[in-house]
């Protein structure tokens, strides 16, 4: 965004949002910087983009090729990873990995972490008596 302009992602959301209502929600999606068009077949797809860049080219907005991937399979987006034929999570972000606390103050720091684990204040009470 040029200008040193403020709230850049907001701005470009409403942007996005005002330029590509007809196609939001039918096989368009806009968030923060990324422009995702979706589709089940080639040349749908094929069809769908073209009809984004025109209106993108009527609005006199352009995009970098080097930051655009067409016609790929699956994309992850938002934590997700979307393909043709299902929405799934993406494994990457679910793994935990928790180091194992060794000392009362690592016990309590955990505890002050955001988490949901059935009867977490049972199992630290037992790891708190000395």
């Amino acid at each position: 965004m040029p200008f040193k302009l403020f709230n850049t992602s907001s701005t470009f959301m409403r942007l996005m949002n005002e330029v590509l209502t007809p196609f939001l929600g039918h096989f368009v999606a806009v968030y923060v910087y990324n422009i995702l068009v979706y589709n089940c077949g080639e040349e749908e797809h094929e069809e769908h983009l073209r009809q984004v860049f025109e209106v993108l080219r009527k609005h006199k907005l352009y995009g970098k090729l080097k930051k655009c991937d067409l016609f790929i399979l699956s994309v992850v987006y938002l934590s997700h990873i979307v393909s043709k034929d299902v929405i799934s999570i993406d494994p990457s972000k679910i793994e935990a990995s928790w180091p194992i606390p060794k000392s009362t103050i690592e016990v309590r720091s955990y505890h002050g972490q955001p988490h949901s684990i059935r009867g977490l204040s049972r199992i630290s009470a037992l790891l708190l008596r000395p």
